[in-house]
């Protein structure tokens, strides 16, 4: 359905919804006759209804102006906008559109355009919306003798962007005192005044991987940096714990996340070790268990490494493979020459490992012992190439251990190990 506004020999269509049109390139003095019909989906019309006009000319020094304002404070839902107009006639419309058209006639026709409204119902020298987005707004006004006028105001008071995260988060759990101590850095400050200062960080956490969401009580201030989540239960592995960014409007980041393991045996699979030995803070165990992948050069290994890499001064680490499931071989748990790895203490194998090469272990410059999870003699033997001798560990040689900077030693029955004499377990 639409409308069809006829006069002369002029027909002009109107969408469904819009209860106005306007005509321009009339003669001013001249009466017309004008006839709107609304017209089905069909074509049929209705039989009409006719008006006269006659357009009349309007004194150039009659101009109308707009004149529009917004308040100076940030916001991050929206501001009203005020447009004063002036004009020798009553005022019959505002409308207004982001990034609209300076042509004033093409925006009080535009559909996407909206209505502004009176600041009071007697007074139409006033009108005001709200503007919700940081952006240009054009206004059009036309009155009743058909003046019509645009104006521009840019909005920047609008900010709905959250702050930064915080940088360098570090969460420790002390045993002693039963509490995760947290430590970050605030975000860098921000130099547009438009866009609202940080003031405060919120703090939740998970336990476990679980979906209950435990929020701690009191908000932190900016400057502080620090904080401390009381009353641990020691008896989970894992706090998940996210710090999120508050500015002064109340926008919220994201969040920062930190994950704080509580018991020194960490569970883990070749899918998350690595997330998981990046964020221990204190010395274990993690054993990883699943199916191995399928080859030593697998990103896999590559990721432990640099996790075990990534640790601070201090942090020991033994990885248990022994209930792993295909583990054949060891290729890259070793750092780079130029980067020796001080975290790896120990290494626990399964039965299936018959490769454990040259560079497996080279640069683990804290490595104490490489156990085996089964002590039958003629299993240790089914592992060859060793080191990258292609030999069995049963024919090594210590001489031949000792040019990768570590030497054999056996005992009878028992296990066999990698003796680093520079290491001192505290």
């Amino acid at each position: 359905m639409c409308y069809e506004v006829t006069y002369e020999s002029v027909a002009i269509t109107v969408s469904k919804g819009t209860n106005y049109c306007y005509v321009t390139n009339l003669t001013n003095g001249t009466e017309y006759t004008f006839t709107v019909k609304s017209v089905d989906t069909s074509g049929n019309k209705s039989e009409g209804v006719t008006m006269k006009e006659t357009p009349v000319a309007i004194d150039a020094g009659d101009t109308m102006k707009i004149e529009l304002s917004a308040p100076e404070a940030l916001s991050n839902t929206s501001t009203p906008v005020t447009a004063k107009i002036t004009s020798a006639s009553k005022i019959k419309k505002v409308v207004y559109k982001k990034n609209g058209s300076m042509n004033a006639a093409e925006l009080i026709a535009d559909s996407e355009a909206y209505e502004a409204t009176k600041k009071e119902a007697s007074d139409d020298s006033e009108w005001i919306f709200d503007a919700d987005e940081k952006t240009t707004y054009t206004v059009a006004a036309i009155d009743e003798s058909g003046r019509e006028e645009t104006a521009q105001i840019f909005i920047n008071t609008i900010d709905k962007v959250p702050p930064a995260e915080v940088r360098n988060l570090t969460s420790y759990y002390s045993e002693t005192g039963n509490f995760i101590e947290l430590r970050w850095n605030d975000p860098a400050a921000t130099a547009d005044p438009y866009d609202s200062p940080f003031d405060h960080v919120v703090i939740s956490y998970t336990i476990d991987g679980g979906t209950e969401v435990t929020t701690v009580p009191k908000t932190v201030a900016k400057g502080v940096c620090a904080a401390a989540i009381n009353g641990i239960d020691a008896t989970k592995e894992c706090y998940l714990i996210t710090v999120y960014t508050v500015d002064k409007l109340g926008n919220v980041s994201n969040g920062k996340l930190t994950r704080c393991y509580i018991t020194n045996a960490i569970n883990a699979t070749f899918d998350n070790a690595a997330e998981k030995i990046s964020g221990m803070t204190q010395s274990g165990t993690v054993k990883i268990t699943g199916e191995a992948p399928n080859s030593e050069y697998d990103d896999v290994f590559f990721n432990i490494r640099k996790a075990l890499n990534s640790l601070e001064a201090g942090i020991y680490v033994t990885i248990d493979f022994s209930e792993s499931e295909g583990l054949v071989g060891l290729m890259v748990l070793a750092s780079p020459a130029a980067d020796d790895n001080t975290s790896l203490v120990g290494l626990i194998l399964p039965r299936s490992v018959t490769r454990i090469y040259s560079k497996a272990l080279n640069h683990c410059t804290s490595l104490v012992s490489v156990i085996f999870e089964d002590t039958e003699s003629e299993w240790f033997r089914s592992v060859h190439d060793f080191g990258g001798y292609g030999e069995s560990i049963g024919s090594m040689s210590a001489t031949d251990v000792q040019a990768n900077a570590n030497i054999l030693r056996s005992e009878p029955y028992s296990y066999y190990y990698f003796y680093n004499e520079n290491y001192t377990a505290e």
